[in-house]
């Protein structure tokens, strides 16, 4: 009797998700928006991918002023990430919210190689990834 063994077809570089795994510096960009009364800012924070899991942190999760950022990465390079987080000091925060107020976006695009592009989902902001 013979026995038939499955053999594993390797994924396609494309196609594996681990090609994103380590260290990412991302740039969110917002430009003033007069006409929507949108305030613009720029800020950048650092992220890890490992496993096709995006982790962002951008100053202390929970407290004022700190946003946390996770979602996924598909093998094609597709993101789908979501923000949160906590305003800071009033007088700096671009809407001018009360110190602590929860806020939510999302933010989608790809990841190509060692660079991605993605836009927020709720307003026009550019997000640039650069692997480190």
């Amino acid at each position: 009797m013979k026995s038939k063994v499955a053999v594993g077809i390797p994924a396609l570089p494309e196609q594996d998700v681990h090609r994103f795994d380590g260290f990412w510096t991302v740039t969110l960009v917002c430009p003033n928006n007069p006409s929507a009364r949108l305030p613009g800012w720029t800020f950048q924070f650092g992220a890890t991918v490992k496993d096709g899991i995006f982790r962002g942190q951008r100053g202390t999760e929970g407290k004022p002023g700190g946003q946390v950022f996770d979602g996924t990465i598909d093998p094609d390079g597709t993101t789908r990430i979501f923000a949160k987080g906590l305003s800071g000091n009033t007088n700096s925060d671009p809407f001018h919210r009360p110190t602590g107020t929860e806020f939510r976006y999302t933010i989608a695009g790809k990841l190509e190689g060692s660079h991605g592009r993605a836009s927020r989902v709720d307003r026009d902001c550019d997000v640039r990834f650069v692997k480190r």
